[in-house]
């Protein structure tokens, strides 16, 4: 089975051999790259359609599980391609164009795809899906795949939402000298959550965590001169042991972020960080921010 997309008027055509037929309403139809878990920058399509680019055919979405479903099609090598088919229900007009009820377009043209051969590149991690473009996207887990009784490959994907998400963050209770710092630092943390790769994550982590515990010990009056995490949790430690959550999660975020460095594989032959690893990271800088007072799950 093939698609046929008319970039121009937004329509969908679907058929074979270049004889097809309207798709309407129009399926919802993403440019659609593949990465793993392992890869250390996250990277989209360019929306551009280019010849060997992949598309995601949405059939289904359930949002309460945040859960797709449809179908994977790649584009033609050279694009686009003449179809012909029938007069399009949204453009009632074309009849007058028509020869009797076909009409002639130009089309960029995908066929069905299989998932073996879009992943035989990637090699380490588990296989991710890249829905939209570079300037906005969601990363998606790859449950399963099917094929159906028309050769087509039907796709189970599932939100990447293992990393949970941060706590309401109280901003009034913030010291006001490094509110908008703290805040700055948490919007960028939550942005990356769903998109970067789990180093990324735990990258981020640290750094709210850092901004976090600096802006604290500094309204405190304990803060060392030098803002660089393992200082600072030494200094809680030292001032406020009482505050053993705080403590022992920021320990956590930097163990974490160590273990992602080259020198500290070598040295102690940990293993790689995994997506289950990015979660407990961004948990542990909720428990920090709650167990401060400054926000609530």
């Amino acid at each position: 089975m093939e698609l046929g997309i008319d970039k121009s008027r937004n329509l969908v055509y679907e058929g074979s051999g270049a004889w097809g037929h309207a798709i309407w309403p129009s399926p919802i139809v993403l440019p659609l790259a593949f990465t793993t878990t392992a890869s250390k920058v996250i990277e989209a399509a360019d929306g551009a359609l280019n010849p060997l680019s992949y598309v995601f055919r949405e059939d289904a979405f359930d949002p309460v599980s945040r859960v797709r479903y449809g179908r994977l099609y790649q584009a033609a090598s050279s694009q686009p391609k003449m179809w012909h088919v029938g007069i399009h229900p949204a453009l009632p007009h074309e009849e007058r164009e028509s020869n009797k009820g076909v009409v002639t377009k130009e089309l960029n043209n995908f066929h069905t795809a299989r998932l073996n051969n879009a992943l035989s590149d990637l090699v380490d991690g588990q296989p991710l899906a890249v829905l939209g473009t570079k300037d906005s996207y969601t990363v998606w887990t790859i449950l399963s795949r099917e094929t159906t009784v028309t050769g087509d490959e039907l796709l189970t994907l599932k939100s990447r939402q293992t990393f949970g998400a941060l706590p309401n963050v109280d901003e009034g209770v913030i010291p006001a000298g490094g509110r908008s710092k703290v805040l700055r630092a948490l919007r960028t943390f939550q942005e990356d959550i769903y998109r970067a790769a789990p180093e990324s994550v735990v990258d981020r982590a640290r750094e709210a965590a850092t901004v976090v515990l600096s802006v604290y010990e500094e309204e405190k009056g304990i803060a060392p001169k030098e803002k660089e995490l393992g200082k600072l949790i030494r200094g809680l430690d030292k001032e406020e042991p009482r505050k053993n959550n705080v403590i022992n999660a920021a320990r956590m975020v930097a163990i974490f972020h160590s273990r992602g460095k080259h020198a500290e594989k070598e040295k102690r032959l940990v293993r790689e960080l995994v997506e289950q690893d990015a979660e407990l990271a961004v948990q542990c800088v909720g428990t920090i921010l709650c167990d401060l007072g400054w926000a609530q799950w």
